[in-house]
């Protein structure tokens, strides 16, 4: 990572623009809640940061809200002792890019890395701050865990269940779930003003089992499987986290790229 910038003099309480690849938030050990959100690559991120302190020092919270889940990285300062406890930042990817997390003075720092050969479309914006939704449940900050993902039940139309749908002037990006001969396939269609492509991870009916199993599907139900399948992966990344999650679960699938 580069060189950490002098933030001293810059204003607490808001993001602050580096460079295009990178973002910082400078805060002054905010004693009420501070709630901010942003989208990384179109992926929603949230964070809520607060502080307790009594007479022999203080800890400090920072909440993150990454695909449902939680965690809370604390940092605490005593008298003769200090450290981080609690979680560890999350691990934030897509299929050619990692978000990497650093800590500051008084602060985190957000840099967008490349790890594989990628083409951004004109004028892409890389981190776009947004308002924190009124509905964004943060948890207990001063206790650990995870929440569960939230069921939806999306359209399905022909078994089939859209998982991410994304247009502009110059890209058009489809993922989808949907049952070809009673196997599971999950594709990812990318069309822009140059190329084409399209890949597709196939399950076969043999081992839907496995998923079955993992997601407490009763009755072998391929319905009730697709709405597991939106809830947990839908999302720009659902095609690359799909298949990541097969592969950590030993969960026998093929690929198929044109």
């Amino acid at each position: 990572m580069k060189n950490i910038p002098d933030l001293e003099k810059s204003p607490t309480g808001e993001w602050i623009r580096i460079d295009p690849n990178t973002i910082a938030f400078r805060w002054n050990i905010p004693t009420k809640p501070i709630k901010t959100s942003l989208l990384w690559r179109g992926i929603p991120i949230h964070l809520r940061m607060e502080s307790r302190s009594n007479q022999y020092g203080g800890t400090f919270v920072m909440t993150w809200l990454y695909n449902h889940k939680l965690y809370h990285v604390k940092t605490t300062k005593w008298k003769w002792s200090g450290g981080r406890h609690g979680d560890y930042p999350p691990e934030i990817t897509t299929s050619s890019h990692r978000l990497k997390i650093r800590s500051i003075s008084s602060g985190i720092l957000l840099q967008d890395d490349q790890v594989l050969p990628y083409d951004a479309p004109p004028g892409y914006q890389i981190f776009e701050i947004v308002k924190t939704p009124e509905d964004v449940d943060f948890g207990d900050p001063w206790s650990t865990g995870k929440i569960k993902p939230t069921r939806v039940v999306p359209a399905i139309k022909k078994d089939e269940v859209s998982l991410y749908d994304y247009s502009n002037n110059s890209i058009y990006l489809q993922s989808n779930a949907y049952y070809d001969n009673d196997n599971l396939v999950v594709d990812y269609w990318k069309l822009t003003d140059h190329s084409e492509s399209e890949e597709y991870c196939t399950v076969a009916q043999n081992h839907l089992s496995h998923l079955f199993d993992y997601f407490r599907i009763q009755d072998k139900n391929k319905t009730e499987l697709l709405v597991a399948i939106h809830n947990g992966f839908k999302g720009r990344n659902a095609f690359s986290t799909f298949v990541k999650f097969l592969d950590e679960n030993h969960i026998p699938y093929s690929l198929r790229r044109r």
